[in-house]
């Protein structure tokens, strides 16, 4: 918290702080959902059981996770955006 404080101070931080702050619980619930279905098509599996682990982990594998948590980030940049813009299209009738 203290850390936000600090950066909402700077200049231009500020309100990209401000903004995830407001699209949190849409940041939080659909963040899972975005990425488990980009890991779906990207195949970012791991095998059920008690050898459920990769030792040592693979590049492929730490690739396709960093592509998986990207994308879900992604989108739900853009679903948050979206909905700021239909509030506003609203609004302004």
């Amino acid at each position: 918290m203290t850390v936000a404080i600090l950066l909402g101070k700077v200049k231009g931080v500020g309100d990209g702080i401000s903004w995830i702050g407001r699209h949190t619980l849409v940041i939080l619930l659909l963040h899972c959902l975005i990425g488990g279905i980009v890991a779906d098509i990207l195949h970012t599996y791991n095998k059920p059981g008690p050898d459920w682990y990769i030792s040592p982990l693979t590049t492929e594998v730490v690739v396709k996770s960093l592509v998986s948590f990207a994308g879900a980030l992604i989108g739900c940049i853009g679903i948050g955006w979206f909905n700021d813009y239909l509030k506003k299209k609203k609004g302004s009738r």
